[in-house]
């Protein structure tokens, strides 16, 4: 059974989508990280590199976070789908305002 969560904002509902349309591919997107410095970092969903089964202590959908696997830093990352500015994935750019 899927659960339903009320995102904050519309933004963070459609960046969601357009991640979800990568398929797990990688894809490269550009936000507002929380210190308020923009960042570009290439990532991608459906990685299972360390993954020890847990999962997370919280609920990332609830505070519009969508994690994803960063290739430069090889490690797991947290997106705030609110700051998103620009989404890369194929050959389309989608940009959010």
């Amino acid at each position: 059974m899927e659960t339903q969560v009320d995102f904050a904002s519309e933004l963070a509902e459609a960046v969601l989508r357009d991640i979800n349309k990568t398929e797990g591919k990688f894809f490269s997107i550009t936000f507002f990280k929380k210190d308020g410095s923009l960042r570009t970092m290439t990532c991608r969903t459906e990685v299972t590199k360390g993954v020890n089964g847990k999962g997370l202590k919280f609920d990332a959908r609830e505070y519009d976070l969508k994690p994803v696997w960063c290739l430069d830093k090889q490690a797991w990352r947290m997106i705030n789908l609110d700051s998103v500015v620009e989404i890369t994935f194929g050959n389309k750019t989608i940009q959010y305002t």
